[in-house]
């Protein structure tokens, strides 16, 4: 995509071009019935302004176009055309003789990488339009310049309040220190690849359908997302102090961070109804999870999830059915699980390494098959209301200094060493 800056004023206007003004070369698609004249008797100068552009922060893309011919008469005319900033010239075109004809003649000229960095401020931008040539006597051989359309042709900025029914795609796009894209209103948005660095921040409100596969989020960049929700983060990489925060006003919350990488201190935060999925997501460092149903059933999945170092995945619902797979996650170091009210849970085949903590709380369901705890690992089952495993048997493999607290009245094998104990 690209914005385009066209003439939209009057900065000063020569004799020579006497009766001109920018209103005959404003166009978007070029009308020579419609033009700029200077007269064949004399060479002069009309600056016109350009209307505003954004800072695309490239040095790419940057096109001037302009149309322009000589009255069919021997005298030869030129035109010079610069694009300016103040008294600062970025670019000049030069014409030393211009096509007679009755029509105009399309020019352009692409600005080199030096070019477009030297353009520091994209709404000073002005247009400098210079007749030159032979304007010799006698009259019947002098030559009329005309000049009926110019437009410079520039990247688009990073997308900032983007509002309305929208299908819109960031891929590829690179949000870098404290640049913003704000997209509101009823949308579906596509994030794909996108590289969310620095301060930079993602704010979507409304009701969407965002996808954000494969964004990379550094440092302290942020995503927040408002509104009925079905979000895919699957493959997204948050390092650093990056954040994903989602909050929805009412509604559903379907989300999925398959494959996502959540290092050092980021944190993926979800409020409201949800449905979300954490499988196969790393969570290192001092990253954490945190989920906090307003009203609905969460139903979430941390399937084969590899937790680090001080990671946490808590789970605090107000009013909510809960139910939750760890099948296959490793938790490993000073990793925490923590859940509380109404929940069914599965640990199938989970794995607790060193200090990490299992801390249940509440009514639950919960499936401890397979468990393994070594270390000092500890699950705990902290019962408020009631707590009761699967009527079948259970395995769980402990280390020789682990606890399990308060295992129900169930057919329960567990495995210290080399020694079973069952206990009923």
């Amino acid at each position: 995509m690209a914005q385009f800056g066209r003439p939209n004023s009057d900065i000063s206007i020569g004799l020579g071009w006497t009766g001109s003004t920018f209103a005959f070369i404003d166009e978007v698609t070029y009308n020579d019935s419609d033009r700029a004249l200077c007269a064949g008797s004399v060479n002069d100068t009309a600056d016109f302004g350009l209307s505003t552009l954004s800072d695309p922060s490239a040095s790419t893309g940057h096109v001037l176009r302009f149309r322009a011919w000589q009255q069919d008469r021997s005298n030869i005319r030129g035109l010079t055309v610069s694009l300016m900033q103040g008294s600062t010239t970025i670019v000049s075109y030069v014409i030393s003789a211009l096509v007679k004809d009755t029509a105009s003649t399309l020019y352009e000229v692409t600005l080199n990488s030096t070019q477009a960095d030297a353009i520091t401020d994209y709404s000073a931008l002005f247009l400098r339009v210079t007749s030159t040539g032979n304007i010799g006597t006698p009259s019947a051989n002098r030559s009329a310049v005309y000049f009926s359309w110019a437009e410079l042709e520039v990247p688009d900025a990073s997308p900032s309040g983007v509002s309305g029914s929208a299908n819109l795609s960031f891929d590829g796009l690179t949000v870098s220190a404290a640049g913003t894209v704000d997209v509101s209103g009823v949308a579906d948005q596509t994030f794909e690849n996108m590289s969310l660095s620095g301060t930079g921040n993602i704010s979507v409100s409304g009701f969407t359908d965002p996808l954000f596969d494969g964004m990379v989020v550094d440092a302290a960049g942020a995503v927040s997302i408002s509104g009925e929700l079905t979000t895919s983060f699957d493959g997204v990489a948050l390092d650093s102090s990056g954040s994903v925060g989602s909050s929805p006003i009412e509604g559903v919350l379907s989300a999925s961070f398959g494959d996502m990488v959540l290092g050092a201190s980021g944190t993926v935060s979800v409020a409201g109804g949800l449905d979300v999925s954490f499988a196969d997501m790393n969570l290192d460092a001092s990253g954490s999870i945190e989920s906090s149903p307003i009203e609905g059933a969460l139903s979430t999945a941390f399937d084969n999830m590899t937790i680090y170092a001080s990671g946490t995945v808590g789970y605090n619902p107000i009013s909510a059915e809960l139910s939750t797979s760890f099948d296959d996650m490793d938790l490993d170091a000073n990793g925490e699980v923590e859940i509380t009210g109404d929940t069914d849970q599965t640990f199938e085949d989970m794995s607790l390494l060193a200090t990490a903590v299992v801390s249940i709380s509440g009514a639950a369901v919960t499936d401890l098959d397979g468990f393994v705890l070594n270390g000092y690992g500890v699950a705990g089952a902290l019962v408020t209301i009631a707590l009761s495993l699967p009527a079948r048997t259970v395995d769980l493999s402990l280390g020789s200094r682990d606890t399990v607290l308060g295992l129900p009245d169930r057919d329960t094998r567990i495995v210290i060493g080399q020694r079973r104990n069952g206990i009923n």
